[in-house]
């Protein structure tokens, strides 16, 4: 269901946020500024059709019973109610359901758990402190060993201007489809905050490459000569090929890893994961956004991962102290501050322990194909039913791992058939 199926109340701006099966879990609109006519403004408004949101919640309404609303909406609204009731077959996860609407048109829908608190809007969770911490470490450290290699006249200086025109194209191009664009002064603007975004993500990747690739290069090159390859524009080498097909397949089974911890936390009581897809009722265009920052993420997080190795493995002095060290990393950073963490932490250091193993048997664009199609899988909503309105969403996701894996088989084969052919002849 779109969201003009739910015939908002005329928004200026949606906020949509779903469960993982594309189940609505919060709606805010910003209805216009100025109204058309001065009638507009008065005409009677008709009830509006809650339904209409408990369907697109995936909620039957009879199963709610009527309470006074309690959580105030953040926009306009002249009609409000509430509903007390459960997930369907989880008795225990008890909800409400707050709701508004706008001259008779939804404008406002938001489910509430035992674990929604008002106070944490402003709060971040301990793992993304902890993350930010990584963040601020590999930049800093990155820029000390960058100032080092460049006073001695080390690191493949071409390969990082390369590196950083790409995340620079791939940043202006995201600015390019994800922003809206009227011809203002604020367009100026807007293009000077995406000059200024870009430029500032492509030194960042252009200061870990320059720290890291001498070091890399003499101590563990396995780990970039499929990087250094495809940089170059070799993409149809066989090595690039080969660890694009491994990385396709080693994101898969992280998202699997990732599932399967959430729906055992989901099974001993843990509220449902929601993630928030504002882009999706763009359609093409904001899927492609979505595709483009996944893309540039993916780069970014990859050479994070290569430093924060390479920092544990100085520190352990050994590959496998290094790999002991990231898991514990992993696992404080996607479980510290949830409920069932323990069972949680089984499934992150199992992921961790395959993103390791893959970055030191196969190599860095594994590792960042495995990434990039980790959070394709994790952050579009997927369907086979093609009646769903995410479904072209899906297919841009699912099509997109299909085709890094059919690509990836192909180039690694380097021309060679996949059956001999005496094999064939017989």
């Amino acid at each position: 269901m779109s969201a003009s199926n739910l015939a908002l109340a005329d928004p200026g701006m949606i906020l949509l946020e779903t469960d993982l099966q594309g189940r609505l879990y919060l709606l805010e609109t910003v209805p216009p500024e100025f109204e058309d006519s001065f009638e507009a403004s008065q005409e009677a408004a008709h009830p509006p059709d809650w339904s209409s949101l408990f369907s697109a919640a995936g909620l039957d309404p009879a199963r709610f019973s009527p309470t006074p609303p309690r959580w105030t909406p953040p926009s306009p609204y002249d009609a409000r109610a509430a509903w007390l009731g459960a997930y369907p077959g989880r008795p225990a996860n008890s909800l409400r359901i707050e709701a508004a609407a706008w001259r008779g048109r939804p404008s406002y829908f938001r489910i509430v758990g035992a674990w929604t608190n008002p106070a944490t809007g402003l709060e971040p969770r301990p793992g993304d402190l902890i993350w930010a911490g990584v963040f601020v470490v590999t930049v800093s450290g990155g820029a000390m060993l960058a100032r080092r290699n460049s006073r001695l006249g080390r690191g493949d200086r071409r390969g990082a201007f390369r590196l950083a025109a790409l995340v620079f194209g791939n940043w202006m191009l995201l600015w390019l489809i994800g922003s809206n664009h009227l011809p203002n002064i604020g367009e100026l603007q807007s293009l000077l905050s995406g000059i200024g975004a870009s430029l500032l993500w492509a030194g960042v990747l252009w200061l870990l490459y320059i720290a890291l690739e001498p070091y890399i290069r003499s101590r563990w090159p396995q780990a970039i000569i499929g990087w250094s390859r495809m940089i170059t524009g070799r993409l149809r080498d066989q090595v690039v090929g080969g660890e694009i097909l491994v990385g396709a397949i080693a994101g898969v089974a992280v998202t699997v890893l990732y599932e399967c911890r959430q729906l055992v936390r989901a099974h001993l009581g843990a509220p449902p994961q929601f993630m928030t897809e504002s882009s999706a009722v763009d359609g093409l265009r904001g899927a492609a956004g979505m595709w483009v920052a996944d893309l540039g993420i993916s780069m970014i997080e990859a050479l994070m991962l290569l430093f924060v190795i390479f920092l544990f493995r100085a520190i352990a002095r050994s590959e496998w102290g290094a790999g002991a060290l990231y898991c514990l990393l992993a696992v404080a950073v996607n479980n510290v501050g949830l409920s069932h963490a323990a069972i949680g932490s089984l499934f992150s250091a199992a992921a961790a322990v395959l993103a390791f193993y893959i970055l030191i048997r196969y190599g860095l664009v594994a590792v960042a194909v495995s990434i990039f199609v980790n959070t394709l899988l994790s952050g579009f909503p997927l369907t086979l039913d093609f009646s769903k309105w995410y479904a072209g969403q899906s297919l841009l996701a699912l099509g997109t791992v299909l085709a890094l894996a059919v690509f990836g088989f192909r180039e690694a084969l380097a021309g060679r058939t996949v059956l001999r052919e005496e094999v064939l002849a017989r």
